[in-house]
C-alpha cells in the first residue's frame, strides 16, 4: 500500500499521459485533414487534366485535317498547324505534370521535409496556372488568328478584319488569364493556406 506522500506523483503522471493521447488524436485527426485535403486537390487536377485531354484529341486531328485542307494558302497552313502543335504540346504538359501531382499523392506527410515538400507542390502549380496564358494561350489564339485572317479580309477588308480579329484574340486572352492567373490561382492559395495553417497545428501538437 503506498503512502500518501506517493499520491501527487501518481496523479501527475496519469495526468500526462492523458495529455499525451489527447496529443496524439488531435496529430491524427490533423494529419487525416490534410490527406483529405491533398487527396481534393489531386480530385480536382484529375478533373482538369481530363478536360484539358478530351480538348487536345477533339481539336487536335481536327486543326491538322484544316491545315490539310487550306494549304494553299499560307496563313491558314501556319495558323492551323501552329494549333495543332500547340494543342499536342499541351496535352504533354498536362501528362507531365499530372505525373508530378501523382508523386506529391504519395508523399507520407508525417515528416516535416515531406510537408514542405507538399506546399511547395501547392507553389508550383500556382506558377504553371499562371503561365499558362503564355506558352499556351498566345500560340493557340495566334493560330487561330491566323487562320481565319485571310477570310475575314476577304469579307471585311484589310482594316476592319485587322481590328476584329485582334479584339477577338484580346477579349480571349483575357479570358484564360482571369480563368486560370485569377480563379484557379486564388482556389490554389486558398487551399495551400489551409493546410499551410494545420501543417502549423499538428507542429504544435
Amino acid at each position: 500500500m503506498s503512502n500518501a506522500d506517493d499520491r501527487p506523483d501518481d496523479l501527475q503522471k496519469l495526468w500526462q499521459q492523458t495529455g499525451e493521447q489527447s496529443g496524439e488524436e488531435d496529430h491524427s485527426m490533423l494529419l487525416r485533414l490534410v490527406k483529405e485535403k491533398q487527396t481534393s486537390l489531386l480530385d480536382l487536377l484529375r478533373e482538369q487534366n481530363m478536360t484539358a485531354y478530351m480538348i487536345s484529341l477533339s481539336f487536335a486531328p481536327l486543326t491538322a485535317m484544316a491545315a490539310w485542307i487550306a494549304r494553299h494558302s499560307l496563313w491558314m497552313l501556319s495558323g492551323y498547324l501552329l494549333m495543332t502543335v500547340t494543342l499536342v504540346v499541351g496535352a504533354v504538359v498536362v501528362w507531365l505534370n499530372a505525373r508530378r501531382a501523382n508523386a506529391a499523392g504519395r508523399i507520407d506527410l508525417s515528416t516535416r521535409e515531406h510537408q514542405q515538400q507538399l506546399m511547395r507542390f501547392y507553389d508550383s502549380r500556382v506558377i504553371f496556372s499562371k503561365s499558362i496564358k503564355y506558352w499556351y494561350a498566345i500560340p493557340l489564339f495566334l493560330g487561330g488568328g491566323m487562320a481565319i485572317y485571310p477570310v475575314t479580309v476577304h469579307f471585311l477588308g484589310l482594316m476592319w478584319a485587322t481590328v476584329i480579329v485582334a479584339g477577338l484574340l484580346l477579349v480571349a486572352w483575357v479570358g484564360v488569364w482571369h480563368m486560370h492567373d485569377v480563379r484557379a490561382v486564388a482556389d490554389l492559395r486558398r487551399r495551400r493556406e489551409e493546410v499551410r495553417q494545420l501543417l502549423d497545428e499538428m507542429g504544435q501538437c
